[in-house]
């Protein structure tokens, strides 16, 4: 079956206008009377970015990766101390406290230490074959969420309290499983920033759940500037966001932490492609709202294979500092030790493996420990990542793919992009049941102790499936 877009929305008074910015360089601005923005949507470098594939090549550990201009300048990134002054052209920044990641510009020839440039790459959604699926063992794979079975769900602990952040695609706000404006609370797009003030646009839908008003918005950026604010057009972050969040009555579908608040942070394109300012944009964002919206977890189902001296690796840390559990998705080079992606392979990070729920089998596609500097045990958790049951947006369609027959909003997808966000809702659970208990918030190191204890083991090395899979709390 094909999927098409056919949802309407009915015309309403023209509320927003939409012009272009000075220059510098590629920049485009919006303006309206609730949501301001502005879109630099032509980056120096992409970075090397993965959703479903993690389909990158090894850069080594080279301190300086090289992107040749046409004059001779090379574009660069460097962390220094904030206020600290650069004697480089300094293109962008972004402040994590008192540490400033610059893009900056190198002159020919210059080879400062700690600088880098990651190069050009593809990421491809959604691509792991798992042959027949109407075959066993996986021939009733829509028949009940794995996730719950699996993980134990206990509904008595569902997230309720705390915010968990997405970084990814966009989300299909229009489905009511992510109940918008009750959970599903707030939506980014650093795609587009505001035109007074350079930040990223937010739809607050607890102060505005007009999805109609929404949707006009968001239609009229994508004709003029063919990339749509916050809909989800890869299908990647809804499937990420139902793990987590998917409200319980709306079918087989339901999410580990569907008590928790929901932002998705749109940093993606429709071709799951994205560069590393807007991604060091949005990490920057959750820096900042970190304490505003009680954001406890932040999910991340992408990476990328770096050098340890990389920006990606400092803004994360940062983001660390404030209180924020990470998890990330190992990746998926295949059981090769020692391929862990970043961000998942930083050392605060909580890195997420996959393994075949019908079979017991680790997935033949899941990356593994340990990481190159044997930063403690790596991934420290897994969870299942074949075939998995989630929400995917009805107008999205891709080759090979296989849908519930009974609900065609649910489509059977597998790679670590998903085993990550199950565990990001798990954490979840367990953040909220400790809160419950001892009146604040645990640390990480408490709660991962806590979660370690009461995971299930497997029979298999630490640096491959961790410390198991997380269960939830009783």
């Amino acid at each position: 079956m094909s999927r098409k877009y056919v949802r309407k929305t009915s015309e309403e008074e023209q509320k927003h206008y939409v012009h272009r910015a000075e220059p510098p360089g590629f920049v485009r601005s919006v303006k309206s009377t609730a949501t301001n923005a502005k879109a630099s949507v032509a980056e120096s470098v992409a970075i090397a970015v993965m959703l479903g594939l993690f389909a990158l090549f090894f850069l080594g550990t080279a301190r300086l990766f090289v992107a040749p201009q046409a004059s001779g300048y090379r574009i660069a990134f460097v962390a220094v101390p904030t206020g600290q002054p650069m004697h480089y052209k300094v293109i962008e920044t972004w402040v994590f406290g008192n540490t400033t990641i610059a893009e900056v510009e190198l002159p020919p020839g210059t080879e400062p230490q700690s600088a880098f440039v990651p190069q050009s790459m593809w990421v491809y959604l959604a691509p792991w074959s798992m042959g027949n699926v109407s075959s066993s063992p996986y021939a009733t794979w829509y028949a009940s969420d794995q996730y719950l079975t699996v993980m134990r769900y206990n509904p008595m602990w569902n997230g309720s309290g705390l915010t968990v952040a997405v970084i990814d695609t966009g989300i299909d706000y229009l489905m009511p499983n992510f109940a918008p404006g009750k959970h599903l609370i707030l939506l980014v797009s650093v795609l587009y920033k505001n035109s007074t003030n350079g930040e990223p646009i937010v739809w607050n839908l607890q102060q505005n759940d007009n999805l109609s008003a929404l949707y006009h918005f968001d239609f009229k950026l994508f004709q003029q500037y063919g990339h749509w604010a916050f809909l989800d057009t890869a299908g990647h972050g809804t499937a990420i966001s139902s793990i987590i969040a998917a409200q319980p009555g709306y079918g087989v579908v339901q999410g580990l932490a569907p008590g928790a608040n929901l932002i998705m942070i749109k940093a993606f394109f429709g071709n799951g492609t994205s560069t590393l300012p807007y991604v060091l944009t949005a990490l920057q964002w959750v820096y900042n709202n970190s304490e505003k919206y009680n954001i406890r977890v932040l999910s991340l189902s992408w990476g990328a294979v770096m050098p340890p001296n990389n920006p990606l690796n400092y803004a994360v840390e940062q983001v660390e500092s404030k209180g924020v559990i990470v998890v990330a998705s190992a990746g998926n080079f295949g059981n090769i030790p020692g391929d862990v992606a970043y961000p998942a392979a930083s050392p605060g990070v909580v890195a997420v493996s996959g393994i075949d729920c019908y079979t017991g089998q680790v997935a033949y596609f899941s990356s593994i420990g340990p990481t190159y500097q044997f930063w403690g045990i790596k991934p420290q958790f897994t969870s299942c990542a074949v075939n998995v049951p989630v929400l995917f947006p009805p107008y999205v369609s891709f080759t090979g793919e296989v849908y519930d027959p009974y609900d065609h909003n649910v489509t059977a997808l597998s790679g670590t992009s998903f085993s990550g966000p199950a565990v990001a809702g798990v954490l979840a659970d367990w953040l909220e049941y400790y809160h419950f208990y001892h009146g604040t918030w645990p640390t990480e190191a408490q709660l991962l102790t806590l979660v370690e204890n009461n995971a299930q083991h497997l029979s298999y090395p630490n640096d491959v499936t961790g410390y198991g899979i997380p269960l939830a709390p009783p």
